[in-house]
């Protein structure tokens, strides 16, 4: 048997698909980062304790009595079961799990239509690389999605009676995620598409969407649940505070990071979001050729929505994947003497480029080369959410009216003991609040929000809202009590008398100091590291020094400069790749110290 014929019985179309699945698992092993994952739980928790349902909000004090339409209840009670017997590693590997069931169900529609299976793995392959694996009731949402897409396509081709699935799918979606509206924008797309291509309407189809219809209101707030999504779509379609500030929220169809990265921008996620979108519009028009009207729509309505929002991506994706691998095999090369298109060479490049992603991903090689700051494994991270600071806070029985970042406030509701400021819950605040909280990234603006509220505790990231940091550093009527790679807590002066704030001493006790003759010692031992971390990352762990960067820019920016060169050198130290941010911070201080140096630390930095 010859090396060729082995390699077709290895790499056949079921092969593949299991490679790519075994790849999309092994990416949604990341630690939990999910600034909102905390919110589920304590929602859950209350929920449990008191026997009913959350009708207002009592987890913060500036959205205290507000109505919280809380229709993720489901969702909550099922992730808070999972967390309680396993913690974060079970919910992650749950999460993964779900994921991985959405894009089967896909993979079941795209069967009905096309069994090539290759085709439909380099397209979620891709589809994969942009993705979030965010632990959130969205993926959820996802499976709800591609079913009703499946009994809805089953139902067009084979009448078949599996359409009674529909209203109970609504019911069960609807009390799991607010998106569940989502499933009935997927029956009107059927309905409408039918119709053009019979010129008729179902009957059939037309009483269980209607059935559907009534089934959306079968939750806790009954037909108040109809009002809560369009005011969510309110949200994101344009002209709310949450709009101009929050990131999910905001198209992906922009170009900004493509003029910072040049070809760097390959292997940006943002990247593969938006040539999957673009490629998805050209398989509608495809679709809309072949007067297949219910595929063009099911596209167009669902990159509407992807192009309204970035947190959208993933109910585009489970949409759409199906229809764009269908079309796009009409465009593939079907010569057999082609050397380079034939199936086998394609299945060779498919499944190298799956050894060296999952491989990589394992090793965290591959985000680190993306500027990923997901990493792989389970548990928590504290690059993102503020563990040990909320640690502090407990450990020294710090209580008091809190102001804390949005992207705080989730971990805050469920570890710490106080009503939060303000959450990721973003259609509970009114919209002067919100307007408020936003403009606190000025200095007038946030000297406001501490006149108005006079909080006694400040917590916040403190690279995340400059804002806040630089103005409190002035600011004679709050200290800083602690510290880390992440978070900052700031104290007002009468609260916490007993505890030291964070000044040169702080460094000098824990041993955490350089001065700049030691610092260019260990530089010039460095300067010839030779750094090859993704090469490397096929085989061996990496690491990237976000948490000593972060350290030594806020000692640097804080004024503590020796401590700043230690957390740098030992950052360099550690670190698997070129740490270029910590170069040009070395450069940025000892330019006008010893400008050769300076000049070396700029040139590592390129």
């Amino acid at each position: 048997m010859n090396i060729k014929s082995t390699l077709a019985k290895f790499m056949n179309e079921k092969s593949i698909l299991f490679f790519v699945f075994a790849f999309i698992f092994i990416s949604g092993i990341q630690q939990n980062f999910s600034p909102d994952f905390g919110f589920h739980l304590k929602s859950a928790q209350w929920m449990l304790e008191n026997g009913k349902f959350i009708y207002t909000d009592s987890f913060s004090y500036t959205s205290s009595g507000n109505n919280y339409y809380n229709l993720q209840w489901l969702y909550q009670l099922m992730q808070y079961s999972i967390y309680k017997v396993s913690g974060d590693t079970g919910n992650i590997v749950f999460n993964t799990v779900l994921i991985c069931c959405a894009f089967f169900i896909a993979l079941l529609k795209h069967r009905k239509s096309n069994p090539s299976y290759s085709g439909f793995g380099a397209v979620l392959l891709v589809a994969v690389l942009g993705l979030n694996f965010e632990i959130r009731p969205h993926v959820v949402s996802w499976i709800y999605l591609a079913l009703t897409i499946y009994i809805l396509e089953e139902y067009k081709q084979t009448k078949t009676k599996r359409i009674f699935w529909l209203p109970i799918i609504i019911m069960m979606w609807v009390n799991t995620h607010s998106l569940a509206v989502l499933g009935l924008v997927v029956i009107c797309i059927y309905n409408v598409g039918i119709y053009f291509e019979t010129k008729q309407f179902d009957k059939s189809l037309l009483r269980f969407s209607l059935f559907s219809l009534i089934a959306f209101s079968i939750n806790p707030y009954l037909f108040k649940s109809y009002g809560f999504v369009l005011d969510q779509f309110g949200i994101i379609a344009g002209g709310s505070v949450q709009k101009n500030f929050m990131g999910e929220i905001q198209s992906p169809f922009v170009l900004t990071e493509l003029k910072t990265q040049g070809l760097k921008y390959l292997i940006n996620p943002l990247f593969y979001m938006q040539l999957l979108g673009l490629v998805a519009l050209l398989s509608a028009f495809i679709s809309f050729k072949k007067r297949n009207f219910c595929d063009a729509l099911l596209v167009v309505v669902f990159f509407y929505l992807f192009n309204s929002a970035l947190k959208n991506y993933g109910y585009f994706v489970v949409a759409t994947l199906p229809i764009t691998v269908k079309n796009l095999s009409s465009f593939s090369v079907k010569s057999k003497n082609s050397k380079l298109f034939n199936p086998i060479n394609l299945r060779l490049l498919l499944f190298t480029v799956l050894i060296i992603i999952s491989l990589t991903t394992i090793t965290n090689a591959f985000g680190i080369a993306r500027k990923s700051p997901y990493k792989f494994g389970i548990g928590i991270d504290k690059n993102a959410l503020p563990v040990d600071a909320v640690k502090f806070l407990k450990t020294n029985n710090i209580k008091g009216k809190m102001l804390n970042h949005i992207d705080f406030g989730g971990y805050l509701m469920y570890h710490y003991d106080e009503k939060v400021f303000i959450d990721g819950r973003i259609e509970i605040p009114n919209q002067n609040f919100l307007k408020k909280y936003f403009a606190s990234r000025s200095a007038e603006g946030f000297e406001n929000l501490l006149n108005e509220y006079n909080p006694a505790i400040i917590i916040f990231p403190y690279l995340s809202a400059t804002g806040w940091w630089i103005n409190l550093m002035k600011n004679a009527n709050y200290r800083p009590v602690y510290f880390d790679q992440l978070a900052i807590i700031y104290l007002r002066k009468d609260v916490g008398e007993n505890l030291k704030s964070i000044n040169e001493s702080y460094f000098t006790q824990l041993n955490h100091q350089l001065s700049d003759s030691e610092a260019e010692q260990k530089l010039s031992l460095i300067f010839n590291k030779k750094y090859d971390g993704f090469v490397e990352g096929l085989y061996k762990p990496q690491y990237y020094p976000l948490t000593e960067l972060n350290l030594s820019t806020y000692c640097f920016t804080a004024g503590y400069s020796s401590a700043g060169l230690y957390y740098s050198i030992e950052g360099i130290n550690k670190s698997t790749v070129n740490p270029k941010e910590l170069f040009y911070n070395l450069g940025l201080y000892f330019k006008d110290k010893n400008f050769l140096l300076a000049t070396k630390c700029f040139k590592m930095s390129k």
